[in-house]
Protein backbone atom coordinates (compact mmCIF):
# COMPACT_ATOMS: atom_id res chain seq x y z
CA UNK A 1 0.00 0.00 0.00
CA UNK A 2 2.56 2.55 1.11
CA UNK A 3 4.93 1.80 -1.73
CA UNK A 4 2.21 2.23 -4.37
CA UNK A 5 1.19 5.51 -2.75
CA UNK A 6 4.79 6.71 -3.10
CA UNK A 7 5.27 5.18 -6.57
CA UNK A 8 2.09 6.84 -7.86
CA UNK A 9 3.57 10.24 -7.11
CA UNK A 10 6.76 9.68 -9.11
CA UNK A 11 7.24 11.52 -12.40
CA UNK A 12 9.09 8.53 -13.80
CA UNK A 13 6.73 5.78 -12.74
CA UNK A 14 7.61 3.65 -15.76
CA UNK A 15 11.29 3.74 -14.94
CA UNK A 16 12.02 4.25 -11.26
CA UNK A 17 15.78 3.92 -10.81
CA UNK A 18 16.94 0.96 -8.71
CA UNK A 19 18.80 3.18 -6.25
CA UNK A 20 15.71 5.34 -5.71
CA UNK A 21 13.53 2.25 -5.37
CA UNK A 22 15.81 0.62 -2.80
CA UNK A 23 16.17 3.85 -0.81
CA UNK A 24 12.41 4.14 -0.46
CA UNK A 25 11.94 0.46 0.35
CA UNK A 26 14.55 0.94 3.09
CA UNK A 27 12.63 3.96 4.45
CA UNK A 28 9.39 1.97 4.49
CA UNK A 29 10.98 -1.00 6.29
CA UNK A 30 12.62 1.25 8.87
CA UNK A 31 9.29 2.96 9.57
CA UNK A 32 7.33 -0.28 9.87
CA UNK A 33 10.02 -2.29 11.68
CA UNK A 34 11.92 0.34 13.70
CA UNK A 35 13.59 -2.22 15.99
CA UNK A 36 15.20 -4.12 13.13
CA UNK A 37 18.46 -3.15 11.54
CA UNK A 38 17.78 -3.89 7.87
CA UNK A 39 20.09 -3.64 4.91
CA UNK A 40 18.29 -4.15 1.61
CA UNK A 41 20.44 -4.92 -1.41
CA UNK A 42 19.70 -5.00 -5.12
CA UNK A 43 18.68 -8.43 -6.42
CA UNK A 44 19.80 -9.90 -3.15
CA UNK A 45 18.38 -10.76 0.18
CA UNK A 46 17.30 -8.84 3.22
CA UNK A 47 20.05 -8.96 5.81
CA UNK A 48 18.97 -8.56 9.41
CA UNK A 49 21.38 -7.61 12.16
CA UNK A 50 19.68 -8.46 15.42
CA UNK A 51 21.68 -8.16 18.64
CA UNK A 52 24.89 -8.75 16.75
CA UNK A 53 23.55 -11.98 15.22
CA UNK A 54 23.59 -12.17 11.45
CA UNK A 55 20.51 -13.77 9.92
CA UNK A 56 20.02 -14.22 6.22
CA UNK A 57 16.51 -14.38 4.81
CA UNK A 58 16.39 -15.34 1.16
CA UNK A 59 13.81 -12.94 -0.11
CA UNK A 60 14.43 -11.07 -3.31
CA UNK A 61 12.82 -7.83 -2.24
CA UNK A 62 13.75 -5.75 -5.26
CA UNK A 63 12.37 -8.34 -7.67
CA UNK A 64 9.25 -8.81 -5.54
CA UNK A 65 8.66 -5.05 -5.48
CA UNK A 66 9.06 -4.78 -9.23
CA UNK A 67 6.64 -7.68 -9.68
CA UNK A 68 4.04 -5.88 -7.55
CA UNK A 69 4.53 -2.68 -9.55
CA UNK A 70 4.13 -4.62 -12.81
CA UNK A 71 0.87 -6.14 -11.58
CA UNK A 72 -0.30 -2.69 -10.51
CA UNK A 73 0.55 -1.28 -13.97
CA UNK A 74 -1.26 -4.18 -15.63
CA UNK A 75 -4.31 -3.61 -13.46
CA UNK A 76 -4.71 -0.12 -14.96
CA UNK A 77 -5.00 -1.57 -18.46
CA UNK A 78 -7.25 -4.48 -17.47
CA UNK A 79 -9.61 -2.24 -15.53
CA UNK A 80 -9.67 0.28 -18.39
CA UNK A 81 -10.81 -2.50 -20.74
CA UNK A 82 -13.72 -3.35 -18.46
CA UNK A 83 -14.76 0.28 -17.90
CA UNK A 84 -14.64 1.18 -21.59
CA UNK A 85 -16.26 -2.05 -22.73
CA UNK A 86 -19.10 -1.51 -20.25
CA UNK A 87 -19.52 2.08 -21.44
CA UNK A 88 -19.53 1.12 -25.13
CA UNK A 89 -21.94 -1.79 -24.66
CA UNK A 90 -24.33 0.06 -22.38
CA UNK A 91 -24.77 2.96 -24.79
CA UNK A 92 -27.52 1.77 -27.14
CA UNK A 93 -27.78 5.15 -28.93
CA UNK A 94 -24.52 4.73 -30.84
CA UNK A 95 -22.59 1.91 -32.50
CA UNK A 96 -19.41 1.14 -30.47
CA UNK A 97 -17.07 1.93 -33.38
CA UNK A 98 -18.68 5.37 -33.89
CA UNK A 99 -18.71 6.07 -30.15
CA UNK A 100 -15.03 5.12 -29.98
CA UNK A 101 -14.23 7.69 -32.65
CA UNK A 102 -16.21 10.36 -30.78
CA UNK A 103 -14.39 9.60 -27.52
CA UNK A 104 -11.00 9.83 -29.20
CA UNK A 105 -11.80 13.03 -31.11
CA UNK A 106 -10.02 15.89 -29.28
CA UNK A 107 -9.31 13.42 -26.45
CA UNK A 108 -12.90 13.84 -25.27
CA UNK A 109 -12.55 10.77 -23.05
CA UNK A 110 -10.43 12.73 -20.52
CA UNK A 111 -12.97 15.53 -19.95
CA UNK A 112 -15.78 15.68 -17.42
CA UNK A 113 -18.12 17.00 -20.11
CA UNK A 114 -17.08 15.13 -23.24
CA UNK A 115 -19.16 17.41 -25.44
CA UNK A 116 -17.42 20.63 -24.36
CA UNK A 117 -13.83 19.46 -23.68
CA UNK A 118 -13.35 22.37 -21.26
CA UNK A 119 -9.76 22.40 -19.89
CA UNK A 120 -11.09 22.96 -16.35
CA UNK A 121 -12.75 19.54 -16.61
CA UNK A 122 -9.66 17.76 -17.95
CA UNK A 123 -8.86 14.46 -16.24
CA UNK A 124 -12.27 14.45 -14.54
CA UNK A 125 -14.01 12.05 -16.92
CA UNK A 126 -15.89 9.04 -15.67
CA UNK A 127 -13.16 6.83 -17.18
CA UNK A 128 -10.31 8.54 -15.32
CA UNK A 129 -12.15 8.82 -12.00
CA UNK A 130 -13.29 5.19 -12.05
CA UNK A 131 -9.76 3.99 -12.78
CA UNK A 132 -8.30 6.11 -9.99
CA UNK A 133 -10.92 4.80 -7.57
CA UNK A 134 -10.77 1.14 -8.57
CA UNK A 135 -7.04 0.74 -9.19
CA UNK A 136 -5.28 3.29 -7.00
CA UNK A 137 -7.45 4.49 -4.12
CA UNK A 138 -8.53 0.98 -3.12
CA UNK A 139 -4.84 -0.03 -2.96
CA UNK A 140 -3.64 2.91 -0.85
CA UNK A 141 -6.64 3.07 1.48
CA UNK A 142 -5.56 2.51 5.07
CA UNK A 143 -1.86 3.08 4.42
CA UNK A 144 0.61 3.62 7.25
CA UNK A 145 1.72 7.20 7.76
CA UNK A 146 5.45 7.56 7.09
CA UNK A 147 6.61 11.16 7.60
CA UNK A 148 9.89 10.56 5.72
CA UNK A 149 7.82 9.78 2.60
CA UNK A 150 5.32 12.58 3.31
CA UNK A 151 2.48 10.10 2.87
CA UNK A 152 -0.15 12.54 4.18
CA UNK A 153 0.78 14.97 1.41
CA UNK A 154 0.89 12.20 -1.19
CA UNK A 155 -2.70 11.18 -0.48
CA UNK A 156 -3.82 14.72 -1.28
CA UNK A 157 -1.63 15.69 -4.20
CA UNK A 158 0.66 12.85 -5.17
CA UNK A 159 -1.24 11.34 -8.07
CA UNK A 160 0.30 12.87 -11.18
CA UNK A 161 1.63 9.55 -12.46
CA UNK A 162 -1.60 7.78 -11.55
CA UNK A 163 -3.56 10.25 -13.69
CA UNK A 164 -1.08 9.74 -16.55
CA UNK A 165 -1.53 5.96 -16.19
CA UNK A 166 -5.31 6.30 -16.27
CA UNK A 167 -5.20 8.52 -19.34
CA UNK A 168 -2.74 6.26 -21.14
CA UNK A 169 -4.66 3.10 -20.27
CA UNK A 170 -7.94 4.62 -21.47
CA UNK A 171 -6.39 5.99 -24.67
CA UNK A 172 -4.86 2.64 -25.55
CA UNK A 173 -8.07 0.77 -24.75
CA UNK A 174 -10.20 3.19 -26.76
CA UNK A 175 -7.87 2.72 -29.72
CA UNK A 176 -8.10 -1.06 -29.22
CA UNK A 177 -11.86 -0.74 -29.36
CA UNK A 178 -11.58 0.14 -33.05
CA UNK A 179 -11.31 -3.60 -33.61
CA UNK A 180 -14.39 -5.39 -32.33
CA UNK A 181 -14.17 -6.80 -28.83
CA UNK A 182 -15.16 -10.43 -28.64
CA UNK A 183 -16.88 -11.73 -25.52
CA UNK A 184 -18.09 -15.28 -25.17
Amino acid sequence: MIFKLWAGSQETLWSIQDVTLLTHIQIIFQAIYPDMNLAIVLNGAIFLLLSGTFSHYVYLLHNQTMQHISKWWSNFGSTAIVIIYDFLMSNSNCVPEVLTGLLFNNYAFIFKDMDKCDPDGAFHSVFILQLIRKVHLTVINGHTNIPALKTKDLTLKGMASVIVFCTTANRIRILDADSPLQVQ
